[in-house]
């Protein structure tokens, strides 16, 4: 037994030295315990910043106006992000879109941001093609959320736009399944989490309450120590990696799993669906052409969108995949287009993306006005 005793404890020294010499060695490359992971879970400050966000009574929230230059830190990198007076992540004005032809570009996070905003790739398309574009992606969204923010862009702008370029990712199905489906609370997004149905009145007790639960939540010893540690969070980022790669979460491949059923009105997505042709719909209305872009991830297969591109081809809703180019890339530094440990698209893969997309967005932009 008190063999055993020593042995045990023989280990746990062994590994008490391994972590210290782990710890010294991320602090000493700059890395900290953000360096893997951000904490932000419903109300921590460190991913999307406080008061970046305000509540929306139709979307649930949006990005606030006129947020100034504001550090935005995540896992891999920190970058600024702010908005213009319409809330959107873009330094162009209504005043100066509303003096000619523009292209508007709504999406989630992946059109939104995660990159220096020089290196968006709908800044790069907007470079490299000379067309004006509003870049008014937003992070957590689907397109039920992305036609109500275009019907305001518009209405901002007063004049419609020629083009109407959709950045589409794969758990975009879920979003609008869910829509709204988060909000602000105390200068924070939050998800509702089951709070749909609760009663207005009774909805900011319920935050309330469940920002006092996080709040001695970030006291536990657990959080502590993934809170100071980098050597734990780089060990759960192991972890966490080998995981994603035997499952994928139903949120993140949502589009994978879809056949075209899916986005029929009998079909699982069917509010999915319909928010698609409400937003063919729209923007035939206003005399604008549609693209909706494709936009790859970590794991693209080549086959990550094949039921949306059943529906999208039903629908005569035109589109763009750049997943061919990417996974052209993949057999070399496929990893070189994405962040480390963030899943969004670095600089690097941006500028991929709007090399592959800028000739089809000219193209359809050259056609003759409707």
């Amino acid at each position: 037994m008190i063999q055993f005793r020593n042995i045990v404890v023989a280990n746990l020294a062994v590994f008490a030295v391994l972590l210290a010499v782990l710890e010294l060695g991320l602090r000493a490359v700059g890395m900290g315990p953000g360096s893997f992971f951000n904490y932000s879970r419903y109300f921590a400050e460190g991913y999307y910043p406080i008061n970046y966000y305000e509540a929306h009574s139709v979307r649930g929230f949006d990005i606030a106006p006129n947020v100034p230059d504001t550090p935005f830190r995540f896992a891999d990198a920190t970058t600024t992000v702010f908005s213009n007076t319409i809330g959107c992540f873009d330094r162009n004005t209504p005043t100066a879109l509303e003096a000619g032809r523009y292209a508007l570009l709504v999406g989630d996070s992946f059109a939104w941001g995660f990159a220096p905003f020089e290196d968006k790739w709908g800044t790069l398309v907007e470079q490299e093609t000379g067309i004006p574009i509003a870049k008014c992606g937003v992070s957590h969204t689907g397109q039920r959320h992305q036609l109500d923010k275009a019907r305001d862009v518009v209405a901002a702008v007063g004049l419609p736009p020629a083009l109407v370029i959709v950045g589409y990712y794969v758990n975009d199905p879920v979003d609008d399944v869910q829509f709204p489906a988060s909000t602000v609370f105390r200068g924070a997004l939050v998800d509702f989490d089951g709070l749909l149905e609760t009663p207005a009145a009774e909805v900011d007790i319920a935050l309330t309450a469940r920002y006092e639960s996080w709040q001695a939540g970030q006291r536990s010893l657990t959080n502590r120590i993934r809170n100071h540690s980098a050597a734990a969070n780089a060990i759960w980022a192991v972890v966490k990696r080998a995981r994603d790669r035997l499952g994928s979460s139903s949120r993140n491949l949502a589009s994978a799993m879809l056949s075209i059923d899916d986005y029929m009105p009998h079909g699982k997505y069917a509010a999915h669906g319909q928010a698609l042709l409400d937003l063919r719909d729209w923007s035939e209305q206003t005399g604008a052409e549609l693209l909706i872009i494709l936009t790859p991830g970590k794991n693209v297969d080549g086959k990550t969108y094949d039921g949306t591109k059943a529906f999208l081809n039903a629908s005569n809703i035109r589109y763009a995949d750049p997943g061919a180019e990417f996974l052209d890339h993949k057999g070399r530094t496929l990893p070189d287009l994405f962040w480390r440990f963030d899943s969004h698209l670095n600089s690097v893969g941006n500028g991929l993306l709007a090399r592959t997309v800028a000739p089809r967005i000219t193209e359809i932009w050259r056609q003759p006005a409707r």
